[in-house]
């Protein structure tokens, strides 16, 4: 659900040229790839179905898959640390 919300509020913006969001796209997917893993089928579905009627079908594909490795990066080592890092600060402070 995430995932088609994405694609069609990224389709709209590049449709009506609102560069705001354009231009921070790539923040605002890494971002969310700490909270949701973007490489789950759910998503990458999701996201091409949203932008299909603007871009066709291999556009979005391609994007999404560049995003998902970047996302299982972030979701898979990144997060982790940053988890661990927290806990451990936080074990810290309660001593």
């Amino acid at each position: 659900m995430v995932g088609l919300v994405v694609g069609i509020v990224l389709a709209a913006s590049f449709s009506y040229a609102f560069k705001p969001f354009l231009d921070n796209v790539l923040y605002i997917l890494i971002v969310l790839s700490f909270f949701i893993p973007l490489y789950y089928a759910e998503f990458m579905l999701g996201f091409i179905f949203g932008m299909t009627y603007t871009f066709g079908a291999i556009l979005p594909t391609v994007f999404i898959l560049v995003f998902a490795v970047l996302g299982w990066v972030t979701y898979g080592y990144i997060r982790p640390l940053i988890l661990r890092l927290g806990n451990s600060f936080n074990k810290d402070q309660k001593s």
